[in-house]
């Protein structure tokens, strides 16, 4: 013990006189979607599945029924990308379509914004207990405007589907459901 004290005083010193750690500054990301807006964030798109969780308290509206009636919400008031059409619900099957909620329409919208084509983005949403994959295609412009194709696969206790869409951009981050 008597050796020790010689080399903790010796440590101590050393690390008093660096003074404290500096850590590095924090690096603001900016996610640059499908259409050329902005994001701050891409609740993990980009690594394969979407943050459900996140991109929920993201979402701003009262409910479903906000972001259908009211698609022309400008972008800054949203977090996140969004799918909307009345349609939406028919992407995956009557029964497993009601369970679709506005968590699950921003993960499929910002699927289309910042997904990299041909890559499947994955998330379940643990309230209905489904599981969605979308994969997002190269994309197109026609007189809808931006579009991207889609293959969207769902599975429930309720039953699978996998369907193939299109979704036009009717403003940036705002996707309609525009075919199945």
């Amino acid at each position: 013990m008597r050796h020790c004290a010689p080399l903790l005083v010796l440590l101590a010193t050393a690390c008093a006189s660096h003074g404290p750690a500096t850590q590095p500054p924090i690096k603001h990301v900016d996610y640059v979607g499908y259409s050329g807006a902005h994001w701050p964030q891409d609740f993990d798109v980009s690594s394969g599945r979407c943050d459900r969780a996140a991109i929920g308290g993201a979402v701003l509206g009262t409910g479903t029924g906000v972001l259908l009636t009211h698609s022309n919400v400008p972008r800054d008031n949203r977090a996140s990308a969004t799918l909307i059409g009345a349609k939406v619900g028919a992407l995956v099957g009557r029964k497993v379509g009601e369970a679709i909620d506005d968590g699950d329409r921003a993960c499929l919208g910002h699927a289309l914004e910042i997904g990299r084509a041909g890559r499947r983005v994955a998330w379940d949403n643990p309230v209905t207990g489904v599981h969605y994959e979308i994969v997002p295609d190269e994309g197109h412009s026609d007189i809808a405007g931006l579009c991207r194709n889609f293959k969207l696969k769902a599975r429930s206790a309720l039953g699978k589907s996998k369907r193939h869409g299109t979704a036009c951009e009717r403003s940036p981050g705002l996707w309609q459901l525009s075919t199945l």
